[in-house]
């Protein structure tokens, strides 16, 4: 597959899954232009695609490459080197973004914002703040407050704002008493006033009029996208109400494994072994507690051979106070079960994502080395009724996400092809008396134990139509026709996002292929092997480059990664959070920016600051 990388963490670089060069670093940063970043015991420098020092020196810490520039940090401050590791000029500043339009913006040591050209020359005006120059201007920060210069430094308009994006496409946002709209390049108001309005990503300006989302569509007008549902945070199953809430002489629980560590830049090959997060272990133990009213009963566990399968099971039963017995049993496991005949795939297997190819089998296309949709329930449901047999008996069958949805889909004759189950999610089979039938959410199905299977995979429902002028570039992707994508946004890493038609909002590949069958209804530029996503009724989270929910943390709302941590929203306050969901920091902020190179633009308490990657707020 050739997917190249960095790690959750950051600390070593990845092949299709594979360590790259033999050893991890303290830090890494994506690779651009041909070299790394890096920093490891010795200090901080560029590596090339073999993994070899681009030139000798060794700096406190380097950032990526632009336009062959990169922001380098020594003993006596920031500067910007070339590819052989020279710095450009003689001056040192204690900040350095990146240059663009032949323009970098700098501090001073005295906390003062400046710009400087190629050659390190400082303009005279100084500013409170600055942003990087976009469509020919840049928003800076004065005693009055926000305004956009050009690159002569010359403002665009009279007006000063509270915040203030890029330009886009000739549009930028701007905030002034709490409300949002666009202005031109003259500062003319082109739009109404929204409660959010976010910067425009290739022609797509998303904004939020109270509890309405939408975008702004050729004639700056607001269409609605989604009206925003009350979110919920409650990461119990629901199969944990229904197993409480029903009479039954024998159960089984058919459901996924807890919250795992998330795959980058891999394929579906040795992925296995990955085992649980702390936070999984406890949402399993949380689930047995409150299902331990049953520990009076006859309680197993028969589940994949997988390390998390196994650990799901043990935290289960320990919160239920009872002796962890599990056993592992093929049937949900490696080849030879109830669903793969073989797992001799070919390279397209492996490069197709997973989900798609489940939902091309519960559409009858039979996949390479399973077995048909009939002969997979026959072996399902004849396993099942063998852990029925003994009364008073709870059986715990924890397997994979892949295995949990087609007895469902078999029974309930649907299951969207943009739709999944979640960590610790699954169905009951129940046997009470001589009646054997399925809950899922809450409702009985009875068995489907005879006949041709047939799954209706039809899309979620939307209520939501895009207008917005065809891109020139446009293509399709499998599941997703060129007919029907209404905008689609820049590739990042050979990833992209796309909006069809009804407002649905798609992951894919440069390669053809969605990143994951699931649709979202936002979702934002891959950066750092993520990307931020928001599904109504649920929250904000991240997906990685693999369809994996990155940490499976959610919020109100959220950008994506940037040096190794993200700003979210929630209840109306930002903070960060690090790879694995953890807030960082210790505080919250009125407003969070993204980081670049070391730091990040906030507001708290109403005043201007700055937030450093060892979280140090400066005020600004």
């Amino acid at each position: 597959m050739n997917r190249f990388g960095t790690d959750h963490h950051r600390t070593e670089y990845l092949l299709d899954g594979e360590q790259r060069f033999g050893r991890p670093f303290l830090e890494v940063f994506g690779f651009t232009e041909g070299s790394g970043a890096v920093r490891d015991r010795r200090g901080a420098y560029h590596i090339d695609s073999e993994g070899k020092p681009l030139y000798s020196e060794v700096f406190v810490r380097t950032y990526p490459f632009r336009d062959g520039i990169a922001a380098a940090e020594d003993n006596l401050g920031m500067m910007h080197i070339d590819t052989s590791g020279k710095a450009l000029y003689t001056r040192r500043f204690s900040w350095v973004s990146y240059f663009s339009c032949g323009l970098c913006a700098v501090r001073y040591r005295n906390g003062k914002y400046t710009f400087i050209d190629s050659k390190g020359e400082p303009w005279d005006s100084e500013y409170r703040y600055c942003y990087d120059f976009s469509e020919g201007s840049a928003a800076v920060l004065t005693d009055d407050g926000f305004v956009h210069i050009d690159t002569s430094g010359n403002p665009l308009y009279p007006e000063r704002y509270e915040l203030a994006g890029r330009f886009s496409g000739g549009y930028a946002p701007v905030c002034s008493g709490g409300r949002w709209h666009l202005i031109d390049t003259g500062g003319r108001c082109v739009t109404g006033e929204f409660d959010r309005l976010y910067e425009g990503r290739n022609g797509l300006f998303i904004a939020a009029k109270g509890k309405d989302v939408g975008y702004l569509d050729a004639s700056l007008a607001f269409r609605r996208l989604y009206t925003e549902e009350p979110r919920d945070n409650n990461e119990m199953p629901a199969w944990t109400d229904d197993i409480l809430s029903e009479d039954w002489d024998s159960c089984v629980v058919f459901m996924r494994h807890s919250e795992r560590r998330s795959h980058y830049l891999c394929d579906d090959r040795g992925i296995s072994g990955t085992g649980l997060t702390s936070h999984g272990e406890d949402l399993a133990r949380s689930i047995g507690k409150k299902i331990s009213k049953f520990k009076e009963k006859k309680v197993l566990a028969q589940c994949s051979r997988s390390r998390r399968c196994v650990t799901t099971a043990n935290c289960i039963m320990a919160g239920m106070g009872v002796p962890a017995q599990v056993g592992t049993i093929d049937e949900v496991g490696p080849e030879g079960t109830a669903y793969i005949e073989h797992n001799d795939y070919s390279p397209e297997d492996l490069i197709r994502p997973s989900s798609l190819a489940l939902m091309d089998q519960l559409k009858g296309n039979v996949l390479r080395g399973w077995y048909s949709n009939e002969v997979i329930r026959d072996h399902v449901f004849g396993m099942v009724d063998r852990m029925l047999e003994e009364d008073d008996t709870l059986t715990l069958c924890v397997n994979h996400d892949l295995f949990v949805i087609p007895p469902i889909a078999y029974n309930l004759g649907r299951f969207a092809q943009n739709d999944w189950v979640e960590y610790c999610e699954g169905c009951l089979f129940v046997r009470k008396g001589n009646d054997t039938f399925m809950i899922w959410k809450g409702r009985r199905y009875p068995m489907n134990r005879g006949g041709k299977i047939v799954v209706d995979t039809a899309l979620l429902p939307s209520d939501a139509e895009v207008e917005l002028p065809s891109p020139s570039d446009v293509r399709g992707w499998q599941w997703v026709p060129r007919e029907c994508i209404a905008w689609q946004g820049q590739a990042t890493d050979g990833i992209r996002d796309v909006c069809d038609r009804e407002g649905r909002f798609i992951l894919v590949r440069d390669d053809g292929y969605m990143v994951t069958n699931r649709t979202f209804s936002l979702a934002g530029d891959f950066s750092e092997q993520s990307a931020p996503v928001y599904i109504n009724g649920r929250g904000a989270t991240f997906i990685t480059d693999f369809g994996d929910l990155l940490n499976n943390r959610w919020f109100d709302g959220a950008s994506g990664y940037h040096e190794g941590y993200a700003a979210v929203r929630e209840n109306g306050r930002f903070g960060y959070i690090d790879v694995d969901g953890v807030p960082a920091f210790g505080r919250t902020f009125d407003y969070a920016g993204d980081f670049r190179n070391g730091e990040a633009f906030a507001i708290s308490d109403g005043r201007p600051c700055t937030v450093s990657l060892s979280g140090k707020v400066s005020e600004i």
